[in-house]
């Protein structure tokens, strides 16, 4: 069982939903469209650009997936 952010997972959570700068499951996941990442909305709303793509973000540069939340 994995433990992450107070929160139990039954199984190893993937690769795929973790949020690209923290590594942990990507929670109010954000998807930014130019490079397919997904980030925590709490991390990649803290820079200017993104950390994967080194584009700049912008609201029209990112996209709520709220399935994720239903995989974790």
């Amino acid at each position: 069982m994995e433990v992450t952010r107070g929160f139990a997972y039954s199984e190893r959570v993937s690769d795929k939903l973790r949020c690209a700068v923290c590594k942990q499951p990507a929670v109010s996941s954000l998807l930014h469209l130019n490079c397919n990442s997904l980030f925590c909305r709490a991390c990649i709303l803290k820079t200017l650009s993104c950390p994967v793509c080194c584009v700049t973000i912008n609201s029209e540069s990112l996209q709520h997936i709220a399935f994720v939340e239903s995989l974790l």
